[in-house]
């Protein structure tokens, strides 16, 4: 699940934008008032163009915000933000089911994205089972799947859940590395590898 930054799928750069905001917000807004992950995020999945508008009416004044006691990251939030919107043609995106899957897909990416180059520090945001398959280099099919085997082998705990009936589980990004530093060698034989090549075998009759 790399970011795709070649991507102009207008959903998938709406989702990108999102979770981009997500950040930001986690930078500069008390934990308890915090609103992108709990209330926007399942408003977007549904409707990608809210992420376009919300972006256009939040991000000012928490660049701001951030830009008074660190200006080099919130340049480089700015920078992202109006590379991401001036790529997106309309906020009028479209809701179906295709545009949906785009805009979790480029969530999801963005957040393991900078979640490896250290910009979601582990107290902004526990992470996801896909984002926990990425970092682990399952691919294919059945990563989720193989990545949750991997979670419950080691002992780690959900922290979390996403709202809605079919939200994701949430896990420590600090838990999941310091078990995968633990055995550095299997996430290296991981890497590049389908799920499918590392799953144990279904034994379900």
């Amino acid at each position: 699940m790399a970011l795709d930054t070649a991507q102009d799928s207008p959903s998938y750069l709406a989702g990108r934008l999102l979770a981009i905001l997500e950040a930001l917000e986690a930078a500069v807004v008390p934990e308890a008032e915090r609103s992108v992950f709990y209330s926007l995020l399942p408003q977007v999945i549904q409707t990608p163009g809210l992420a376009v508008k919300a972006a256009a009416t939040r991000m000012p004044a928490w660049i701001g915000k951030l830009a008074a006691r660190d200006a080099a990251a919130s340049e480089l939030h700015r920078t992202r933000f109006v590379d991401l919107l001036g790529r997106i043609p309309t906020p009028h995106l479209p809701v179906d089911t295709e545009s949906q899957s785009w805009a979790s897909l480029g969530y999801h990416h963005q957040v393991s994205a900078d979640v490896r180059a250290g910009l979601r520090p582990d107290q902004m945001l526990p992470i996801t089972t896909a984002e926990v398959a990425d970092l682990l280099g399952y691919q294919g099919p059945n990563a989720i799947k193989t990545a949750s085997s991997w979670l419950s082998r080691h002992g780690i705990k959900p922290v979390g859940r996403d709202p809605g009936k079919g939200g994701s589980n949430r896990w420590s990004y600090t838990d999941v590395e310091a078990a995968r530093a633990a055995a550095p060698g299997r996430g290296a034989r991981a890497q590049g590898r389908s799920a499918a090549d590392v799953a144990p075998p279904d034994t379900t009759p």
